[in-house]
């Protein structure tokens, strides 16, 4: 619904505790799109996602090997 300058929504579902990214799109009067993300928790925070390290070895090696040979054809 927009009222004056604020757009309410009505959430389908309802929430469960943690943390929830709300993301929003408009578009303003000059008829340019505004958009935003708003990132909040209700109750505790959900823990944060672990983060792997995997490293593609031998595909970085052929990226840098490629960027030498690419450096090395300018000249």
């Amino acid at each position: 619904r927009l009222s004056d300058q604020t757009v309410e929504i009505d959430n389908p579902q309802p929430l469960k505790s943690g943390t929830h990214v709300l993301s929003w799109r408009v578009i303003s009067a000059d008829g340019h799109p505004v958009g935003g993300s708003l990132l909040f928790s209700i109750g505790a925070p959900s823990e944060p996602p672990a983060v792997s390290e995997a490293v593609d070895w031998p595909l970085r090696s052929a990226i840098w090997a490629g960027k030498i040979f690419l450096y090395i054809g300018l000249f």
